[in-house]
């Protein structure tokens, strides 16, 4: 149990550092009171993350496991695999076809680098969904496969995989559906209780960086890690996942 707090914690931190750009961690450090000013901004339900895959072999992920992940998501980018459509442009069936003739040519093609198709997985195939309307298809297998690609994923795009299974209970194939309503809600639960263990052990993760029992690595100072971690607020995030749990098991009835 020690292990799997300690790796919340980790996690935690390691996350926040690798999500802040290299001008926010080379800013000088506060003096004479100052106070960084966080601004929050409310995320859309098909576009939030809830990951729940493993980035590491062992119990407890390091630094370098972090580093491995977003120099993936960097690569990723840089490839830039399909063009993403514009949310007010006009996207005919011949559009979509050819975005997922690409996706599934890059999906064959990187298919050994697993670390970057992952991250492949849950941004474009959410993409499809929603910017080349495949949620909105008649096409049945078309919209499995997708819904289902993000499903695997494990990167927690609930809004989206939510919306595309209700979708897929009015068009049949009840085995693949179920298959995919069980293995959705695992992921939530998980998600709700990972959530809801680091908000519980918020303060004492704070304390244990102010107090040095846990350092702070790499480029994010300390005192950004502390700052950024005593503004965060874990009730509305843990308010989502419990909708979604709901959501989830309605759709077994």
């Amino acid at each position: 149990m020690k292990n799997i707090i300690k790796a919340v914690f980790l996690a935690l931190v390691v996350l926040l550092k690798t999500s802040c750009s290299e001008t926010e961690s080379e800013k000088p450090k506060l003096v004479n009171g100052q106070k960084y000013h966080f601004q929050k901004i409310e995320v859309a339900d098909n576009e939030e993350t809830f990951p729940t895959y493993r980035i590491s072999d062992t119990d407890i992920p390091t630094e370098l496991d972090f580093a491995y992940q977003k120099k993936a998501v960097a690569r990723l980018a840089e490839l830039n695999p399909i063009v993403i459509a514009d949310a007010n442009s006009r996207i005919g069936l011949q559009d979509q076809n050819e975005a997922i003739s690409k996706y599934k040519a890059f999906l064959h093609k990187y298919r050994e680098d697993t670390v970057m198709i992952r991250h492949f997985r849950g941004q474009y195939a959410n993409r499809l969904l929603l910017d080349y309307k495949v949620i909105q298809s008649q096409d049945t297998e078309k919209l499995l496969f997708f819904v289902k690609e993000l499903v695997h994923s494990e990167t927690g795009r609930f809004g989206t995989i939510l919306a595309g299974l209700d979708r897929l209970s009015k068009m049949g194939d009840s085995k693949s559906y179920i298959g995919l309503v069980l293995e959705t809600q695992r992921q939530v639960e998980v998600s709700l209780r990972m959530t809801k263990a680091i908000q519980r052990r918020l303060p004492d993760l704070i304390r244990k960086l102010k107090e040095r029992e846990i350092q702070s690595q790499g480029t994010l100072r300390e005192d950004f890690t502390i700052a950024s971690l005593e503004k965060e607020d874990f009730s509305k995030k843990i308010s989502k996942l419990e909708r979604y749990r709901n959501q989830v098991i309605k759709m077994k009835t």
